[in-house]
C-alpha cells in the first residue's frame, strides 16, 4: 500500500474538552488523553500504529506486541506498576509464547503512551472493553503454541492470558477469602467494576478471541486474520460495530471456540460438559495463582495452602456456572452486556487431608514456569 493510499487520521486536542477524529493525509496532534469512548480509543490506536510504522515497526504482530507491553509483562506496563511482580512479567511472556516486547515510548512519545495506558478500560454507553485483555489475547492467538498447547497451570497460554486468568484468578482469591468467610459468594467476583469476572474484563477476554478472526463457524481459537483488515484499528472498528455479526454473536462464537454445540434454535446442547471443562481448568489454575500472589506479599504458609485446596473445587464449579450462564444469556439476548448474574450457593469445603507432597508439587510447577 503506497503512502498516498494509506488511510490515516488526524487527532486534535486543541481544547481540554475537545476530541476530534478526522480523515486526512497526515497526523497532527496537540495533546492526547484517556479515551472516553470506542471512537476515541480507535483514534489513539490508529495514531499509535502510524507512529510505530514510521519508526520502522512495519509488521502488525510487532505492533500488537508493543501495544501489549503497555499493559502487561514489561517494566513499563500498567500491571507491573501496580503489582511490582517479575514473576507475573515472566508469566505473560510464557502465556503469549513470546519475548518481552520492545519499548514503544521512543516511537509513541510519553504523552500518547500515557493516553493508551490510561485507556486500559473504555466505556461507550452501556458497552465496555478491557483493552489490555483484548490486546494480550490477540498476541496469544498469533502463536499456535499459545492457543493450542495446555500449560501445567490448567489452560493454554491464550486461555490463561484472558478468561482463565480472570475468573481462575478470582477463584484462587475467593478460596483464600473463604478461609475466614466461608459464606462469601462467588457472584461477588462478577459484580465489581474492574477485577476478575467484571463485565469489562469478560468483554475484553471475548474480544481477544474474535477480533481479526476468520469466518465462522468456529470450532476453536483461530489465528489472526488481518488480510482484509490491514490494521488493528480497522479490525477493532469492525468488531465494535454494534450491528456487526461478530459483536451480536460474540458470546455464542466464544462458546463454540470452547467446545459448545448448539441446535438449530440456538440452544446449547452440551452445557454441563462445557461447565465441567471450564471448572476443571479453573480448579487447576486457581492454586498457583493465589500461591504466587501470597508469596509476593510474604503471606504464604502451608496451612493457608491446605485450606485453599479444600475450597477450590467447589468454587471452580460455582464460577464456571456463573461464567457460562453469563455467556448464554448474552447469546440469547443479542446486543446485551456480558455480565455474571447467577448466584449459586457457596459450596462446602472438601475434606482434603494435608499432604506436603501436594505443596511441593505446586511449588515445583510455579518454579518451573516462572523462575527468573
Amino acid at each position: 500500500m503506497s503512502g498516498n493510499d494509506r488511510k490515516t487520521v488526524m487527532i486534535e486536542f486543541s481544547k481540554p474538552d475537545k476530541f476530534k477524529v478526522l480523515s486526512g493525509n497526515a497526523i497532527r496532534v496537540s495533546h492526547y488523553r484517556k479515551a472516553r469512548n470506542f471512537k476515541e480509543l480507535i483514534g489513539l490506536i490508529r495514531v499509535a500504529e502510524q507512529k510505530m510504522t514510521d519508526h520502522g515497526v512495519t509488521d502488525i504482530l510487532d505492533r500488537i506486541s508493543m501495544l501489549r507491553g503497555i499493559y502487561y509483562g514489561t517494566p513499563w506496563s500498567m500491571d507491573f506498576l501496580k503489582e511490582k511482580s517479575t514473576t507475573r512479567n515472566n508469566g505473560f511472556q510464557i502465556f503469549t509464547a513470546s519475548m518481552m516486547p520492545a519499548d514503544p515510548r521512543p516511537a509513541l512519545g510519553q504523552e500518547l503512551f500515557a493516553a493508551l495506558q490510561n485507556s486500559a478500560e473504555v466505556k461507550d454507553g452501556s458497552r465496555s472493553l478491557d483493552v489490555g485483555h483484548t490486546i494480550i489475547g490477540l498476541q496469544a492467538r498469533a502463536s499456535f503454541t499459545s492457543r493450542s498447547v495446555p500449560l501445567p497451570t490448567g489452560g493454554t497460554g491464550l486461555e490463561t492470558s484472558t478468561w482463565l486468568g480472570d475468573i481462575g484468578g478470582g477463584a484462587g482469591m475467593l478460596a483464600y477469602k473463604r478461609i475466614s468467610n466461608p459464606k462469601m459468594r462467588a457472584k461477588t467476583l462478577f459484580t465489581n467494576e474492574h477485577d476478575y469476572g467484571a463485565s469489562v474484563n469478560l468483554e475484553g477476554d471475548v474480544a481477544g478471541y474474535l477480533i481479526a478472526s476468520e469466518t465462522p463457524p468456529f470450532t476453536g481459537p483461530c489465528d489472526l486474520a488481518f488480510k482484509n483488515k490491514p490494521s488493528l484499528a480497522d479490525a477493532l472498528t469492525a468488531y465494535l460495530d454494534a450491528g456487526s455479526d461478530l459483536w451480536k454473536n460474540r458470546a455464542g462464537y466464544f462458546l463454540s471456540m470452547n467446545s459448545a454445540t448448539f441446535d438449530a434454535s440456538g440452544a446449547i446442547t452440551n452445557k454441563d460438559a462445557v461447565m465441567k471443562s471450564i471448572a476443571g481448568k479453573i480448579e487447576i489454575f486457581a492454586v498457583p495463582y493465589i500461591t504466587v500472589r501470597l508469596k509476593d506479599n510474604h503471606a504464604l504458609t502451608s496451612n493457608i495452602i491446605f485450606s485453599i485446596l479444600r475450597h477450590v473445587p467447589g468454587i471452580a464449579t460455582e464460577i464456571s456456572k456463573i461464567f457460562v450462564e453469563a455467556l448464554l444469556d448474552n447469546h440469547k439476548h443479542k446486543g446485551s452486556t456480558i455480565v455474571g448474574t447467577s448466584d449459586p450457593n457457596p459450596s462446602d469445603p472438601a475434606h482434603t487431608k494435608a499432604d506436603n507432597s501436594v505443596i511441593d508439587k505446586i511449588f515445583d510447577t510455579i518454579d518451573g514456569l516462572f523462575k527468573n
